[in-house]
């Protein structure tokens, strides 16, 4: 039974492998469906790129490195997430919601807490 339990295992992990890009990729082309509807510039005001330039340009990106995914060596044994991290998570959090009530106290607390909780002098 171990045995079996194995290759399942092994063979869930194939699927996913190839399953999770492939739905990032779906997710990308229907993106970049839905931004070449956006309304064109008139010429008299195009200066560089159109704005469904950018976003294409990024979904491009996203499909070119989803392509990679299949091909990168998992982990099994990952290290565990150091708490900087949720704490980091949380103040951007807190940044967001202070950028409500005033931007320049909200980037005040965020980068002295921030450089706080990590450490800096």
């Amino acid at each position: 039974m171990a045995v079996e339990s194995n290759v399942t295992d092994s063979n869930s992990s194939n699927i996913s492998r190839w399953v999770i890009p492939g739905l990032i990729i779906l997710f990308c082309i229907v993106a970049f469906y839905f931004t070449t509807q956006f309304d064109r510039v008139p010429e008299i005001l195009k200066r560089g790129i159109q704005p469904s330039d950018f976003p294409q340009l990024i979904l491009l990106l996203l499909i070119g490195l989803a392509c990679l995914l299949p091909f990168e060596k998992t982990q099994h044994n990952r290290p565990a997430i150091p708490p900087s991290v949720f704490i980091s998570l949380l103040l951007i959090i807190a940044f967001v919601l202070l950028t409500h009530l005033d931007f320049f106290i909200a980037l005040g607390c965020f980068g002295g807490l921030l450089s706080f909780s990590w450490g800096e002098r």
